[in-house]
């Protein structure tokens, strides 16, 4: 028998309210758009510097550490689109755009309209099992009653998901990707 802790779906809103007053009395939340500028640049040097080392060495074991670093800086354009989402770059929605969609549909080959559709969906209902595409995982369970209504290999993935979370996220970011494709391709998307 697979033992999950149950699923909170109806968190009460106060608590969210006052925890969300505290942090914007902190100033957690203010915008810092020349911290924002500093940590974008920098990190367009690091990605810039790894695409070149890609062609000026040619060392595998060398590649192989350029690989390394590429993925952290590849994460990291994540959180900035991911800010730039959340407007929290710039003051300007024009520009926290052009941030994202440089970094997601040119940096990383995923479509920041497409992760802004779906981000939005989860903002709307976080952690509730069938509406939140961000735990719409085929295998990976977040309740027990989920666990159980797997069959088959992903049954046997799920018993196991602890273990084999981390393989599992290689195939989260490529279906990322594939979804993001699908939305361009869709006739009703919105760019």
């Amino acid at each position: 028998m697979i033992s999950l802790p149950p699923t909170v779906t109806n968190a009460p809103v106060g608590h969210y309210a006052a925890l969300k007053s505290i942090i914007k009395e902190q100033g957690l939340l203010d915008k810092t758009v020349t911290r924002s500028m500093f940590r974008f640049a920098v990190i367009q040097l690091l990605f810039v510097a790894s695409l070149a080392l890609l062609f000026m060495v040619h060392a595998f074991w060398f590649q192989c550490l350029n690989a390394l670093f590429l993925a952290v800086i590849t994460v990291q354009l994540g959180f900035i689109g991911h800010d730039a989402g959340h407007r929290q770059l710039f003051h300007s929605i024009r520009n926290n755009n052009a941030i994202g969609f440089l970094v997601g549909n040119v940096q990383i080959g995923m479509s920041f309209s497409w992760w802004m559709s779906k981000h939005n969906a989860h903002h709307a209902h976080p952690n509730e099992v069938d509406n939140d595409p961000d735990i719409n995982v085929p295998l990976i369970a977040f309740s027990q009653a989920e666990a159980l209504e797997k069959r088959g290999f992903a049954r046997f993935v799920v018993k196991h998901q602890a273990w084999l979370y981390f393989p599992i996220l290689l195939f989260v970011t490529l279906d990322m990707h594939l979804s993001s494709i699908k939305y361009l391709l869709r006739k009703d998307a919105t760019y």
